[in-house]
């Protein structure tokens, strides 16, 4: 089974400013595989720590997809996200 793992980025609407819609990151994301893992919304390191796990141990360590999906998230968020989840 080819494992294709998403990172959803948890993020709340805030109230608009001056007619512009805001939102802010929460802290917390998802990882999700077809395998059947879900985490749930938890911290960024646990997201992190998890779906690095997944790619890189176990019997089904390759071929591994991982996919950051930031849907409606600021450029900001979505660089900050990056580069927590690129840790080593």
């Amino acid at each position: 089974m080819e494992h294709h793992i998403v990172a959803v980025a948890e993020v709340r609407d805030l109230e608009p400013e001056d007619g512009w819609v805001r939102s802010e990151k929460t802290g917390r994301a998802c990882i999700v595989c077809p395998c059947g893992l879900n985490t749930g919304f938890v911290t960024l390191q646990e997201a992190h720590d998890t779906g690095r796990a997944h790619a890189h141990d176990g019997p089904f360590a390759r071929p591994v997809t991982f996919t950051v999906q930031l849907e409606g998230a600021g450029e900001v968020l979505a660089e900050t996200i990056k580069r927590a989840l690129d840790r080593e």
